[in-house]
């Protein structure tokens, strides 16, 4: 039991990425070693047991993805975890910078790239409560192998990015897809808040394109055209055409 601000630090095989772990307070249940002592600083293989119980001020970090919460618990062997009042926040290098955030009441791990986040809403808004968002009864967050990126044009020589160097199979980008269910779109208002705009039992798409028809709300108000509400819409989304 570990108390006073502490940040644990897990590191895998090439495969998975550095677990970098914060809270105020921390419970571990391992294996000991060899001396039956258990250390600060220890190796051990990738079977053995490792489970973290966190409380106060939650911050984890994995790749490109930053979870908060008050309370989590994550079994680092299967790679699974459960978070109490969490937020995540993630950059795909796709979306060129722009974070996408899911905050949800309960945020389950199910895998290394896995998330459900039950009784939960998402948005772009980088504000601690963002002027739209879509609120939805659960959000599965899943990888996605998008297709091979474009051909190179003739003359361009070999795309080691497109293609394997050794192999010269066509390279898949593995990206999150975003599932989600029972969603409604809200926005605030200079006068009202959770005011909402519209209703879909169903969306889904990959998070570089999300498969969301509306871009853009905003209101306005001026002396010449009064009260003002405008809205952006992608008419492919709308008509569940593709592109």
């Amino acid at each position: 039991i570990l108390t006073g601000g502490v940040n644990l630090v897990m590191e895998g095989d090439d495969q998975f990425d550095i677990i970098d772990l914060s809270a105020d307070r921390v419970v571990i249940w391992t294996d000991a070693s060899d001396s039956g002592q258990f250390n600060f600083e220890t190796v051990q293989s990738k079977d053995a047991k490792c489970q973290v119980y966190l409380e106060g001020n939650i911050v984890a970090r994995q790749g490109v993805s930053v979870v908060r919460a008050e309370r989590a618990y994550y079994d680092a062997r299967e790679d699974r975890g459960l978070l109490i009042d969490a937020e995540l926040a993630f950059k795909p290098p796709e979306l060129k910078g722009q974070r996408i955030r899911v905050r949800a009441e309960r945020l389950r791990q199910n895998a290394r790239n896995e998330f459900h986040a039950s009784n939960a809403w998402t948005s772009s808004s980088q504000f601690g409560r963002p002027g739209f968002r879509i609120q939805s009864s659960d959000i599965f967050v899943e990888p996605y192998f998008a297709e091979p990126l474009d051909f190179p044009r003739l003359g361009s020589g070999f795309d080691s990015q497109r293609f394997d160097p050794v192999t010269g199979a066509p390279i898949y980008r593995e990206i999150p897809y975003i599932t989600a269910l029972n969603n409604a779109l809200l926005v605030d208002t200079p006068f009202v808040n959770d005011v909402p705009l519209g209703y879909a039992p169903f969306i889904a798409g990959p998070a570089d394109i999300p498969n969301i028809p509306i871009k853009r709300a905003e209101f306005d108000s001026d002396r010449v055209f009064g009260l003002q509400f405008r809205t952006s819409w992608d008419l492919f989304a709308l008509l569940g055409a593709e592109r």
